[in-house]
Parts: C-alpha cells; sequence; structure tokens
C-alpha cells in the first residue's frame, strides 16, 4: 500500500474568445476496494454555474456553463489517495457485464488483432490476461503522435506503435476475443507526469488490473480516475461552444508518495 498525493491540470487554449461554452469534466478519483481517495479539491476557472452527476459508468463528473466570453477553460484537481488496498474491486456477476463484452468501433478486432491473439497460446486460464498483457507489450512501440483519440486498436496494432490509449485498446480487444468482460480505465501514474490508460478485466467477481504498456499488474502506483467500455467513455472533457475558435489541450498530472515529495520538487 501507498498514500499518494496527486495533482491534475488540465487547459483548454481557445484561438479566439468564445461564448456560452457548456463542459463537463471526468479527472475525479473516487474511493473502491481498490483505492482510498481524501482531501479531494477542485478548482474550476473561470467560474461559472457548475453541478455535480455520476454517469451510467459509476464516474463522477462536474458539468456546467460558461456563459461570457472567455479564452480559456481551466480545471485542476488534487487531493490523496491511499492505493493498493486489494488486488481487485468487487464487481458485478459476470453476467451483469455484457456491456463490457460488446466491442466498439476502436475495439473492433481485424485481422492484425486476429494474427496476434492465434499466436498466444496460454498455459493457464487464469493467467489469460497477463499473458495477453505481455503480447500487446512485444507487440508495440511506444510512441507518441503516431495515433490520436479516434485510432482504433486495429489500426494501432497493424502500424505497431502508439500510446497507452491504443494498448489498452488492443488488450480489451484481445480480452473479448475470449469472452472476458473488461473495461478501459484512464487515470495517472507514479513518475509519467501525464495522464494514463490500462484495462481492468473480470476474474471471478473482481476487477484485475492490467497495465499492458508498462507489461505489469496494476499496482499501488496507479490512480483510476474514471472507467468505461473505451475512452470515449471516460474523456476528461466534453463540450461545445459558441464561437469559431480553435481549441488545444495541455494536460499535466503528477502524483508522488507521501514523505518523497521533497525528492520530486
Amino acid at each position: 500500500m501507498k498514500t499518494l498525493r496527486f495533482t491534475y491540470h488540465m487547459e483548454l487554449r481557445f484561438s479566439q474568445p468564445v461564448t456560452e461554452h457548456y463542459f463537463s469534466f471526468r479527472c475525479f478519483p473516487k474511493s473502491d476496494g481498490y483505492q482510498k481517495i481524501t482531501d479531494l479539491q477542485t478548482d474550476i476557472e473561470p467560474s461559472g454555474w457548475t453541478a455535480e452527476g455520476v454517469d451510467s459508468f459509476g464516474n463522477d463528473y462536474i458539468y456546467g456553463v460558461n456563459e461570457p466570453s472567455h479564452s480559456r477553460l481551466y480545471i485542476g484537481v488534487a487531493g490523496l489517495a491511499q492505493t493498493g488496498l486489494s488486488e481487485g474491486i468487487p464487481a458485478p456477476d459476470r453476467r451483469d457485464c455484457g456491456i463490457y463484452l460488446t466491442d466498439s468501433t476502436l475495439t473492433k478486432p481485424g485481422p492484425s488483432i486476429l494474427a496476434l491473439d492465434s499466436r498466444i497460446s496460454p498455459a493457464d486460464p487464469e493467467d489469460l490476461p497477463m499473458q495477453l498483457c505481455h503480447a500487446v507489450y512485444e507487440r508495440m512501440i511506444y510512441r507518441p503522435g503516431v495515433t490520436h483519440v479516434g485510432t482504433t486498436a486495429e489500426d494501432a496494432c497493424y502500424c505497431r506503435m502508439g500510446v497507452c490509449q491504443d494498448y489498452a485498446h488492443i488488450l480489451i480487444s484481445l480480452l473479448r476475443l475470449h469472452k472476458v468482460p473488461c473495461r478501459y480505465v484512464a487515470g495517472i501514474l507514479v513518475g509519467t507526469g501525464k495522464s494514463h490508460a490500462w484495462v481492468e478485466a473480470w476474474q471471478n467477481g473482481v476487477w484485475m488490473g492490467y497495465d499492458p504498456t508498462n507489461d505489469v499488474r496494476v499496482t499501488d502506483s496507479h490512480i483510476s480516475f474514471a472507467h468505461g467500455r473505451s475512452c470515449m467513455d471516460t474523456l476528461v472533457n466534453r463540450g461545445v461552444f459558441r464561437g469559431a475558435a480553435q481549441q488545444k489541450m495541455y494536460v499535466t498530472a503528477n502524483a508522488v508518495e507521501v514523505g518523497l515529495e521533497s525528492y520530486f520538487s
């Protein structure tokens, strides 16, 4: 177990002022069987009308509107996370996990994923998720800028390059080929300085975490923010605004074990 102090900053910058900006944010970790969140603080600038909600996947989110003219929108989240409370998170009965067995456009397998799967011969069905995780890690080269939020698992597997989002989508596609319910997880990882993504697979009534980007089971260095069928269910920012501006998003994230902060300051 670890106690981590975390921060998450997301800023949207617009090329010219916009108005009537309706937005929603999903970047709020919550307590579950794996982690306990305390001292959670949130800052939104410019401030406007906001409200809180919980989506159909159980993720906390904030939605709101900024009607006056503005050229940026910022959200900051900070708090403490006690992680590694257990190896997994209690999950519904497998019969109630059908939504996590159905592929979306982003996770539907194609020839490259089917070929990858054909080369995997799990010796132990109980260890299948870790073997698939390792196969993704061996297949891929981590390279930012090659893919984007709409890149499919099949396309990333074909070009053999991508980022954590692509690694997670490929693992999800493989797990669903084997009829294993699984879900995409967005969060942060100690030492990366940015957001991260991994996968939770259903195993005997528990969600177990696997990080194919690093070829490991999820450890007490991971903090989860949101989960869903694919990255589209966990997007930090969604919104619409009035104006012809272009927007760019800047994200920084950090997590440091309490007591070690001075080493990373």
